[in-house]
């Protein structure tokens, strides 16, 4: 049960969430200034909206093609292409200008995890033990990193593009060579 929830007070604003969260009860909000604060469990007071539009703008576009649940998105650095992989086993490639996809990846299990190089050019994926390096722009697969021993849950490539990390069910986080596939 979260004390907080019963404790604070809920203000009317479009801007606050109110389910599960509870405004911050301070002496603004009672004021009635109503900034946008809410408070968490950790009694931090945070700024939140309730989508990532201002207000007035409206929704962009919905991309759509996955056929299972979307499981993380990444974006190029020159923010271009958006990347989308999903427990349907595909990795999508999108123009984020114009919503078209680009390219389909084929994976041969669920996938968790995309990361892209800081240089845009290359692609990393987590799929069941296995993680794989791709070409961002053609599709071909590069590289495939092997030695997780659980579910790839998370990927993250280094600032300089050089190393991958992993985290895994296997209670296990391994750091890679983007390049060799060893683990330094």
């Amino acid at each position: 049960m979260n004390p907080l929830k019963n404790s604070a007070k809920t203000v009317d604003h479009p801007f606050f969430y109110k389910d599960g969260l509870s405004v911050l009860d301070n002496p603004a909000i009672r004021d009635g200034k109503k900034d946008n604060l809410i408070e968490d469990a950790s009694n931090t007071a945070r700024p939140i909206k309730n989508n990532l539009n201002t207000q007035g703008e409206s929704l962009i576009r919905i991309l759509e093609g996955h056929t299972h649940p979307i499981t993380s998105i990444d974006i190029t650095p020159d923010g271009t292409k958006l990347i989308s992989d999903s427990d349907d086993e595909y990795i999508r490639v999108w123009d984020i200008d114009t919503g078209e996809e680009i390219n389909r990846l084929k994976h041969t299990d669920y996938i968790n995890s995309v990361a892209i190089t800081p240089d845009g050019t290359k692609l990393v994926s987590g799929s069941g033990y296995e993680i794989q390096i791709w070409n961002i722009d053609t599709g071909v697969e590069i590289n495939n990193l092997e030695g997780h021993t659980g579910h790839i849950n998370s990927i993250v490539i280094t600032p300089d593009g050089r190393k991958v990390i992993s985290g895994s069910t296997d209670d296990t986080i391994r750091v890679w060579e983007i390049h060799t596939g060893r683990i330094p």
